[in-house]
């Protein structure tokens, strides 16, 4: 890899998820893309890597309409700050393939809608053309809750192995959407009073099969994490029966920096941190806000890992073959649609970080 040469990097998100976490809203949040940003600019070990570009998956008018016409406040903050910092801003919406029900009936019975199929296959074209347009190395899904598919993880065409995520939980743990409220849940789900965790805990040092434990309304929440683990849970009169298992009174939550793959917070991790701590008094934006900085301390400190191996610079490598080739003719896959986008505009301003 050319040593002079910054290696170009796209961050990808929902701006309905960053909302939904507070950003743009919350002071008390560090942005991971500002984070990101500033150690690109200062950071010796991120010196040589260039945020060039955002692409969102909704304008900003999904929650809009839900709240008196109010803008949403994290597509303002992403917006603006590709502005005042020359960076191309990009929107392709999702709502339509999004919106389509995921199956259908057929006279063979009940199968995937191939009408949505192909229309997430169209919106993962227009997104691969952005990408070799803009010449870029890496990929970052940050509070971006779509599936990477067919297209953006195809080894010949696609950006599989340079498409990162970061997962604001223990993904082997708390996969999904709503990581925080499910660690939350984890910690919390026995009765807040401290005898009923210690006979929970009796319970399972005598082998029980099964323990009786209180919900404490966190109900989705437990029913989620036991179906990923396989492991049956059952309602019944107040309190659910669970199969004993490990780590089931963990109380610290983190975030998880691993390569995309087809399935949900699932690929090769590269590095992960269990240091945030789950308080007595944890509300889910509480916690939400303290283990942002877990989060863009993984975010650092694992780019700095995945930049370093000799995989990533080989596949870096071959990429920027694939950009520069990149035509109409040379991706027979790609129909290359007209790319709205919304350059920055050169300032004098300079942040201080």
């Amino acid at each position: 890899m050319e040593a002079s040469k910054k290696i170009r990097l796209a961050y990808v998100t929902s701006p309905r998820e960053l909302h939904s976490e507070g950003v743009g809203r919350d002071a008390r949040i560090v942005p991971t893309l500002e984070f990101l940003h500033s150690l690109a600019n200062s950071h010796p070990l991120h010196s040589s890597l260039q945020i060039a570009a955002v692409f969102v998956d909704d304008d900003g008018k999904e929650y809009q309409k839900r709240r008196l016409e109010k803008e949403n406040e994290a597509f303002v903050f992403l917006r603006e700050f590709c502005r005042r910092h020359n960076i191309v801003f990009h929107v392709e919406g999702s709502s339509f393939w999004r919106s389509l029900p995921a199956h259908v009936d057929s006279p063979s019975g009940r199968i995937m809608n191939p009408q949505k199929q192909k229309a997430k296959m169209e919106y993962e074209e227009r997104m691969l053309s952005f990408m070799r347009q803009n010449s870029i190395d890496i990929i970052l899904s940050d509070s971006y809750a779509v599936l990477f598919n067919s297209i953006m993880l195809d080894p010949s065409i696609g950006y599989r192995g340079l498409i990162l995520n970061i997962h604001p939980g223990i993904a082997s743990e708390v996969p999904g959407i709503f990581p925080t409220r499910d660690a939350l849940a984890r910690a919390k789900f026995f009765s807040g009073l401290r005898q009923d965790r210690h006979e929970a805990r009796k319970q399972l040092w005598e082998n029980r099969e099964k323990i009786s434990i209180r919900r404490n309304g966190y109900d989705s929440s437990i029913k989620n994490i036991f179906q990923r683990m396989g492991i049956p849970a059952e309602f019944k009169e107040g309190e659910v029966l669970l199969q004993s298992q490990r780590n089931i009174f963990r109380s610290t939550t983190g975030a998880t920096l691993h390569v995309v793959d087809e399935q949900i917070d699932h690929g090769p991790t590269i590095l992960f941190s269990s240091g945030t701590p789950i308080l007595k008094s944890d509300t889910e934006q509480e916690l939400r806000v303290r283990n942002y900085r877990t989060k863009n301390n993984v975010v650092m400190r694992g780019l700095a890992l995945f930049l370093r191996q000799p995989e990533t610079i080989r596949l870096i490598e071959e990429n920027r073959i694939r950009n520069r080739a990149f035509s109409g003719d040379s991706l027979p896959l790609l129909r290359k649609p007209p790319i709205r986008q919304e350059a920055a505009q050169p300032t004098l301003r300079r942040a201080i970080w």
